[in-house]
């Protein structure tokens, strides 16, 4: 009997200290790390809410050295989304290289809430500060301002 509760004891403290490991793990090398570049070179940046009009614009940059992604949400409940994003927005590093987006992934034109992915070629380099402008929402530009670190 007293075997068995050794088992018992030293197989529960196993389970233990392995749990501590995975979680160590997580919290150092996982989705909980305190830094915002990814093992890949891949920043993720904060997403930014701004309210033009009556529109509510939600962008959250993604960075690596061979995509640069922006992720929207635009939300609404008095206008149709009419808003064509391959056509009115621009993104600008701090040496006032401009980009273009290439192509629109995610909901159509319409609509009270739409989202989706804007793609555009990378800078040469990694910037230091992104812009991005949005010209035209309810008749206004609007823009997001990130330091890339």
């Amino acid at each position: 009997m007293r075997d068995k509760n050794y088992l018992y004891t030293l197989l529960a403290l196993i389970l233990i200290l392995f749990s501590i490991l995975i979680l160590l793990y997580v919290l150092r090398g996982g989705k909980l790390a305190n830094t915002n570049e990814t093992s890949d070179n891949v920043f993720l940046l904060e997403t930014q809410k701004k309210k033009v009009g009556d529109v509510e614009v939600l962008a959250t940059p993604k960075l690596s050295s061979t995509a640069f992604e922006v992720s929207f949400v635009l939300d609404t409940h008095s206008v149709e989304l009419n808003y064509d994003l391959t056509l009115l927005a621009v993104l600008t590093n701090e040496e006032g290289e401009t980009l273009t987006p290439l192509k629109w992934k995610g909901d159509a034109l319409g609509g009270h809430h739409r989202k989706g992915q804007l793609f555009f070629q990378p800078f040469p380099t990694m910037p230091k500060t992104l812009d991005l402008v949005i010209n035209e929402i309810e008749g206004e530009s609007v823009k997001f301002t990130w330091e890339v670190k």
